[in-house]
């Protein structure tokens, strides 16, 4: 009976998985399915496998060290060190470079959907040469040009009617004299 006992798993919530991994509880159900496997109490509770839990942090770890970086909320190994933010701008550069998407670059270096979002711009812009627009620079300027068209038309609008006036008060002018001229005869 004491080897039944030694091998039952040791069972943690998901806030517990959370906190041991240092994600948050959404974190931990994106990793179901894949790297967790939960169990369902009656009650409807979910409990992990710590041994699940470890395995997963342990691979991280391995990833991180590969790529030079600590592994957030993970123990770290003895030999790997914080990345620097130029460091992390380079390697979300280098991802965008090979076509990888941003969701992918927030899961894959561990970063915010928020610094992905201001280094992909910062990557659209300067440093892609000046011909090269963030999204929200190109609405601005398409709006600009929509803009300047619609003065443009406006203006024009403006000096065919001034053009149309003087047309009439020449036609109205021209007309009087010729009535005054034909009344003469």
């Amino acid at each position: 009976m004491a080897e039944s006992e030694a091998k039952a798993p040791r069972l943690v919530t998901r806030s517990e998985t959370a906190r041991i991994l240092g994600l948050t509880r959404m974190g931990v159900r994106a990793l179901e399915g894949k790297y967790l496997h939960p169990q369902k109490d009656a009650k409807g509770m979910y409990f992990y496998d710590y041994d699940e839990i470890e395995a997963y942090a342990r691979r991280r770890r391995r990833l991180a060290q590969r790529r030079g970086v600590r592994a957030s909320g993970v123990v770290p190994a003895h030999d790997t060190r914080t990345i620097t933010r130029d460091e992390l701008a380079a390697a979300v550069f280098k991802a965008f470079r090979d076509g990888k998407k941003p969701r992918d670059i927030v899961i894959d270096l561990e970063v915010s959907p928020e610094t992905v979002r201001r280094l992909r711009d910062e990557y659209d812009s300067d440093l892609a040469g000046p011909e090269r627009l963030t999204f929200a620079q190109t609405l601005a300027k398409r709006r600009m040009d929509l803009e300047e068209a619609q003065l443009e038309v406006k203006h024009r609008q403006i000096q065919q009617d001034a053009s149309l006036r003087r047309l009439r008060v020449i036609a109205g002018a021209q007309g009087g004299r010729s009535k005054a001229r034909k009344g003469k005869r």
